[in-house]
């Protein structure tokens, strides 16, 4: 891999709301450790309550699974690969306002989870389930790729198109470590859509309704009033 210059900016921007004759401003940079404790608090208090999979799986009612979303997701986050989005509020304090955990997957690389909670366990039999139908690595003759646990943007900030603007991002990160792919699980209609407008293409598609009935393991209850399919979506960097 290249050089790296770390932490580095990728991107700077204006938002799409005017408050009081002004648009906000952003940035997008690497996520640094300075910055783990409220990228967790907002993972654990409020993604995973709003992200559909985790949601209608009752994630949050898990201590378990909770405890081991925690520990994936401080291990990606030391991996130095996830972003974040910032901007400063009326007194130039600088605040968080969206970010993106992302982790290098390599080709051959198995899932070795070693995970006990139940609710975790099914989503991670779903996830499974959906990458193994199609093997985005040896399709794209990708050694390694980019793939992504945990999109999000703090409620005060959504408008904005930060969703769109992480993603754009995430080209930016992965030419600057000189990986050529990434992909991802979107799990809601909004997500998908946001993907699609930052030029990701769809990969696999499954019905909920249908993953429930090739295994109840996999039946996530009630996920179908948000959204009725997950989807792996990809974007190559050529």
């Amino acid at each position: 891999m290249p050089e790296r210059q770390y932490p580095q900016v990728f991107c700077s921007f204006d938002g799409k709301i005017e408050i009081n004759g002004k648009y906000r401003k952003y940035w997008i940079q690497d996520a640094t450790e300075d910055m783990f404790s409220e990228i967790m608090e907002n993972l654990t208090e409020r993604f995973i309550g709003d992200e559909p999979t985790t949601k209608y799986l009752k994630c949050k009612d898990d201590p378990t699974s909770m405890k081991e979303f925690q520990q994936f997701w401080i291990k990606m986050l030391h991996e130095k690969y996830s972003i974040a989005c910032m901007t400063k509020d009326d007194q130039n304090n600088v605040k968080l306002a969206g970010f993106n955990v992302l982790t290098e997957s390599k080709d051959g690389e198995k899932n070795d989870y070693n995970i006990t909670g139940v609710s975790i366990s099914r989503l991670f039999k779903v996830l499974d389930y959906v990458e193994q139908q199609r093997d985005f690595h040896k399709e794209f003759h990708l050694p390694t790729c980019m793939k992504a646990m945990g999109l999000y943007v703090l409620p005060d900030y959504r408008g904005d198109g930060l969703g769109e603007k992480l993603l754009h991002a995430r080209e930016l990160l992965c030419r600057a470590v000189g990986i050529t792919g990434t992909i991802t699980a979107f799990s809601s209609i909004i997500s998908q859509k946001c993907a699609a407008k930052a030029g990701f293409k769809d990969f696999v598609v499954e019905s909920y309704e249908r993953l429930g009935e090739i295994d109840p393991d996999m039946k996530i209850y009630d996920i179908e009033k948000h959204s009725k399919y997950i989807k792996l979506m990809y974007k190559l960097y050529n």
